[in-house]
């Protein structure tokens, strides 16, 4: 039975669905839940709990090694993105303490997420796109003519702070809304 290591597994996230994930598979799996704090990994579900400290902690990428060896880890799922990130910039160490590591080339994270570089690149490759604006601005929103629209962070946000503009009274609104918390 693969043993996997599933990072930040608690409160509602990624790491928490891929729990889910393994455990509606046909085929059995050992899980390791790791999160900050044992409280958190134990609402996940998986079959043991660990503690690992923040992507940013100086200590993360031994820690995570450490589990790998102490628990014969097969493969790592990160879940979340600081983690994805880290682990993504280490790879080529951990790949060689594991059999499976989820995670693409740093180049390809950095242009799927970030909402604009995604636009590019499907531009570049001859892919159908939406239109797109890049707005920092409310006084750049004059440049939208078409409702309804779907409106983002271009970077940061994950699945929240999605909205479906139907008119330029909602666009003026949530426009301002989200530069209060997001460059663009």
């Amino acid at each position: 039975m693969p043993t996997v290591l599933v990072t930040a597994v608690g409160g509602g996230g990624n790491g928490e669905q891929l729990v889910k994930c393994l455990r509606l598979s046909q085929k059995k799996y050992k899980v390791i839940g790791s999160d900050i704090t044992e409280e958190i990994a134990q609402q996940s579900g998986a079959d043991h709990y660990v503690v690992l400290p923040k992507a940013s902690d100086p200590d993360y990428i031994d820690r995570l090694l450490d589990l790998c060896h102490k628990f014969s880890i097969d493969v790592v799922l990160p879940g979340s993105e600081p983690e994805l990130r880290k682990i993504a910039e280490h790879q080529t160490e951990i790949r060689k303490h594991v059999k499976l590591l989820a995670v693409n080339e740093l180049s390809v994270i950095n242009i799927c997420s970030n909402k604009y570089k995604t636009i590019d690149f499907f531009k570049q490759h001859g892919f159908p796109f939406p239109q797109t604006w890049i707005v920092s601005s409310p006084e750049m929103i004059d440049v939208v003519t078409t409702f309804p629209i779907i409106i983002k962070p271009v970077v940061g946000g994950g699945s929240q702070h999605v909205y479906v503009v139907q008119d330029r009274d909602e666009l003026n609104m949530l426009t301002r809304y989200l530069l209060r918390y997001f460059p663009e």
